[in-house]
């Protein structure tokens, strides 16, 4: 999508997810205000981006600073249509909380949470006043569990997460959208450092991922700019996580038992089947992925077992292509965990040979007693869907599923766009997600688990 004329801000810009952000906005139009603490460096990164960017050098422990910071890049580009709150400091002096220090206990709180509130609420007046806008929240996976020694860097990132659920219930009607990503093992500067100090032992880390490998800074950046995009519009309130699989993955040994195919080839969109009865969200679908250069082919699941079901898959794929994904529109109805099994049974051999990723729905059904059975169900498909995603990783092949309202009906185009990302190569990292597409603009959901 081209992004002429919007204005961005991103902050821990000079380096990392931040700088590889303002990059790619920046390549599809946007002008990029980049905000980082070190002045000089971000003022080179905005100097590298040509004309039209600008640089803002700030200490995010400071509140009223980050509320400036907002003002400074409406002041330049007369708007404000993107926040990244990407800025955050981590803590590795290996003290217990006990012995953390107040002052610099109440530094990384005010960086990683206070500065991210202070300038949302700045920006949700700003866009507001222009017709909408997006922020999005870089949070982490220590989000999910605590990881100690870190001082409050779990705790900061946690206050994330519910920082972005509550600002996007305050934010709705308003054309304001407010998500999260939680990046796991990525390849930062910092971890590159860290690791030729010997401080950090990647395959320690990497033994929990089952895609077998580290993020890259790039790999977040796309989630970024599909999160601040028209494309992401079902999505409210949502922590989308990116982590190669680390969060789904539950087992006792490695995570990745082969070892991963090469994660940066590029074979182009190759052919998408969509597994679906005849319907709209189906030819939305098609629709969404043919706009992506996909090739697609369409088949009607019915009541098809696995062997029929990959009988019909196997033979639809045209020659000289390779199956680059498969989307799996299953009924609200229909005997979840087997239908997934099916699919998956006849999806997974056609998948692995060259990598590639997998999408089943699950259905949100209202807690009431008459829908126990079906939501009992639909609590396993999520946990299959999961399972696949770690079983699957070290081939290259991904599995996450979209969350959909069961006694209500989302915009099939809204839908049909959150499973075109998760089918693509800018959602490289992310497996084991689960995004739930709200029934209507404005209904805030929760996050990806």
């Amino acid at each position: 999508m081209t992004r002429a004329g919007q204005g961005v801000l991103v902050t821990g810009a000079a380096s990392g997810i931040g700088w590889a952000t303002a990059r790619r906005l920046a390549a599809s139009g946007a002008r990029v205000m980049l905000a980082d603490i070190d002045g000089a460096r971000v003022e080179a990164r905005a100097a590298e981006l040509g004309p039209g960017h600008s640089a803002f050098a700030v200490d995010l422990a400071d509140t009223a600073a980050a509320r400036s910071m907002v003002g400074a890049c409406v002041e330049a580009f007369g708007r404000i249509d993107v926040l990244v709150n990407n800025a955050g400091v981590t803590d590795s002096s290996g003290r217990t909380l006990e012995e953390q220090s107040p002052a610099a206990f109440a530094r990384l709180m005010a960086i990683n949470l206070e500065a991210a509130l202070a300038a949302s609420r700045e920006a949700l007046v700003r866009m507001g006043a222009t017709g909408g806008g997006a922020i999005v929240n870089v949070a982490s996976g220590a989000a999910f569990r605590a990881i100690p020694y870190r001082s409050a860097y779990s705790a900061s990132k946690a206050g994330v997460l519910e920082m972005t659920r509550r600002l996007a219930s305050v934010a709705s009607g308003s054309g304001v959208r407010v998500n999260a990503v939680a990046p796991g093992f990525i390849r930062t500067e910092l971890i590159a450092a860290l690791i030729a100090e010997g401080r950090l032992d990647p395959a320690a880390a990497i033994a929990k991922v089952p895609l077998g490998r580290m993020g890259e800074t790039g790999e977040i950046a796309a989630v970024i700019d599909f999160l601040s995009s028209p494309r992401a519009r079902g999505l409210l309130g949502t922590t989308l996580v990116a982590d190669g699989g680390s969060q789904a993955y539950g087992g006792s040994g490695p995570a990745c038992r082969v070892t991963p195919p090469a994660h940066d080839r590029d074979d182009g969109p190759g052919t998408v089947a969509v597994l679906a009865r005849p319907g709209a969200l189906g030819d939305a679908s098609a629709a969404a992925l043919e706009r992506g250069g996909a090739t697609v082919v369409r088949l009607d699941t019915g009541a098809a077992g696995a062997a029929t079901l990959a009988d019909r898959l196997g033979g639809s794929i045209p020659a000289g292509t390779r199956l680059s994904g498969v989307l799996h529109l299953r009924d609200a109805h229909d005997d979840g965990p087997s239908a997934v099994l099916a699919a998956a049974q006849a999806s997974g051999p056609l998948l692995r040979h060259g990598g590639g990723a997998f999408v089943t729905l699950v259905y949100d059904w209202p807690d009431d007693d008459d829908a126990t059975d079906a939501a009992s169900r639909e609590a396993g498909v999520a946990m299959l869907a999961r399972t696949l995603a770690c079983e699957w990783g070290g081939r290259g092949v991904r599995a996450n599923t979209i969350t959909l309202p069961a006694r209500a009906d989302p915009a099939a185009d809204e839908v049909a766009d959150v499973a075109a990302f998760l089918l693509s190569r800018d959602a490289a990292f992310v497996t084991g997600a689960q995004l739930p597409v709200a029934a209507e603009t404005g209904m805030v959901t929760g996050d990806a688990r």
